[in-house]
């Protein structure tokens, strides 16, 4: 079975009836700039991902680039570009206006690095801070005292 959506970023919810035939089935779920996809299953069933099938994890921690901000759809920035390049699985977190100077809440670089790897629940192998292309105005000494490897 192939199902195609457009791009509207409208939810889209298909039904698959096997008319009563069990047998264990694999499925592929792709997407871009996909808030979530999933599969719903009868009470007597389940789903799995198959033994050794992860793709390395990569997280970036952005701003406005990262979230895809001036892109023609949010999907096509430079960091979902990379992981389909490189057959990684990715997790794109931007924050529009949040940059190594922030103080805002929510957007503290430091809070932000400690609250996601708090929270996901795979291990990334790759980290990429992204952050700052707005910051050029800003002082310098802040980044330096708070990831001194990043300056």
């Amino acid at each position: 079975i192939s199902i195609k959506t457009d791009s509207s970023g409208a939810p889209y919810i298909y039904t698959v009836d096997w008319a009563g035939e069990v047998k264990i089935r694999s499925y592929r779920l792709v997407g871009i700039n996909t808030g979530f996809g999933g599969v719903i299953t009868g009470q007597a069933y389940t789903v799995q991902a198959p033994p050794g099938t992860l793709r390395p994890l990569a997280w970036q921690m952005g701003d406005s680039y990262t979230v895809g901000i001036g892109a023609k759809q949010g999907s096509y920035n430079d960091f979902r570009v990379m992981c389909d390049a490189l057959g990684l699985d990715g997790i794109a977190d931007g924050i529009s206006g949040s940059g190594w100077t922030s103080l805002q809440e929510g957007r503290v670089p430091e809070w932000r690095v400690e609250n996601k790897l708090g929270s996901i629940t795979r291990k990334p192998q790759y980290i990429f801070f992204s952050l700052g292309y707005n910051d050029w105005s800003a002082d310098i000494a802040r980044v330096r005292a708070a990831f001194p490897p990043a300056v």
